[in-house]
C-alpha cells in the first residue's frame, strides 16, 4: 500500500495520530530495486521507497520499537516492519 503513498511522511503522520496508544502498525514491502526489476511496477505510479526511507520517516513520526524483518527468496527481498505508538500513560 505504501507504494502508492506519494507523501510518505504524510501518510505516515497520518496513521499514527489516528491510532491508539499502544497500538502497533506492520508494513509488508518489497525492496525498492526489486520492484523497479519487474514489468508492471516500473511505472511512476508505484513509489519506490527503501526500508531505511521508511525507517527514518517513522521514526521522525514518533514511531518506537521499530523492527525490520527481511526475507529473501525467489530472487526477491521482502521486509515486514512493525511499529509502535508509544503508551501515553503517566
Amino acid at each position: 500500500m505504501i507504494y502508492f503513498w506519494d507523501d510518505l511522511k504524510q501518510a505516515i503522520s497520518k496513521v499514527i495520530d489516528l491510532l491508539e496508544p499502544g497500538s502497533l502498525l506492520g508494513i509488508f514491502m518489497v525492496s525498492a530495486g526489486d520492484l523497479q526489476q519487474h514489468q508492471n511496477t516500473k511505472s511512476d505510479v508505484f513509489n519506490k521507497y527503501t526500508v531505511d526511507h521508511v525507517r527514518s520517516i517513522m521514526e521522525s513520526a514518533g514511531f518506537k520499537d521499530i523492527r525490520i524483518f527481511e526475507e529473501s527468496g525467489n530472487n526477491r527481498k521482502v521486509y515486514c516492519i512493525y511499529a509502535g505508538k508509544q503508551d501515553q500513560r503517566i
